[in-house]
């Protein structure tokens, strides 16, 4: 485990070392090749190029019937989820999420949830770009466009727009959309595809407290009431 995470945080370093040399060396307009060299392009990965296209108020979406729903109980949160799904709760002290869940292929929601301030104290170096709470991280992530790449903060957050989001499946049905329901504010992203569903909820409540979850629909068994249904049953634990 040890040798693994070394080796993930040398390859990190590396390429950012790797833009800081072409930044400097060769100005704004090389980022863009560099980055599509890096990490792919628009064409490969569609989610670095889609940026939110509405601002949805999912208070409007009535609430699901709970009826099939079993209640989880993690350290730092609770939640319900329908039947039939695995639910695996994310911790920083484990290896990536992307590629801990990465070995599940039913049915299941990921779900990872941290106090106020968490991004912010990660990256403290973003204060200085008014990067001054979690929401506006996710919120620039969730902006982060490959073709508006001229700097090496819109480098920053392209890459990790790639890293923060999950498999999003074929993407060809991929939407994105910021989100307020009741008191909570974030963003979901989500792919409808044949058979399969994706969805991605980042969001803040209330009280400042981050969540992710992150949906794998086998079967195509939920509709965005019942995924909102989710994110309202999500609680951080004190």
């Amino acid at each position: 485990m040890k040798d693994k995470l070394i080796k993930y945080a040398l390859i990190t370093a590396l390429l950012v070392v790797g833009v800081i040399f072409v930044a400097k060396s060769f100005g704004p307009s090389i980022l863009k090749t560099y980055v599509n060299y890096t990490i792919g392009d628009c064409k490969k990965n569609p989610l670095l190029c889609v940026v939110p296209s509405e601002a949805m108020d999912a208070s409007d979406i009535a609430s699901a019937d709970l009826a099939d729903f079993l209640p989880y109980r993690f350290l730092k949160v609770s939640l319900q989820v329908p039947k039939g799904f695995k639910v695996v709760n994310g911790e920083v002290a484990k290896v990536y999420y992307k590629r801990r869940f990465a070995k599940y292929t039913e049915a299941a929601v990921y779900i990872f949830c941290q106090k106020p301030g968490f991004f912010v104290n990660l990256f403290p170096q973003l204060k200085k770009g008014l990067i001054v709470s979690d929401y506006d991280f996710i919120s620039r992530v969730m902006n982060a466009n490959l073709n508006s790449v001229s700097s090496l903060d819109d480098v920053f957050f392209v890459i990790t727009k790639s890293i923060f989001i999950p498999c999003m499946g074929s993407q060809e049905n991929l939407k994105m959309a910021s989100f307020t329901r009741k008191e909570r504010k974030g963003f979901i992203v989500y792919s409808m595809d044949p058979g399969d569903n994706y969805f991605e909820c980042d969001f803040i409540d209330e009280k400042l407290n981050f969540y992710k979850i992150y949906i794998r629909d086998k079967g195509a068994r939920l509709d965005l009431k019942k995924v909102f249904a989710i994110v309202d049953s999500s609680m951080a634990i004190d």
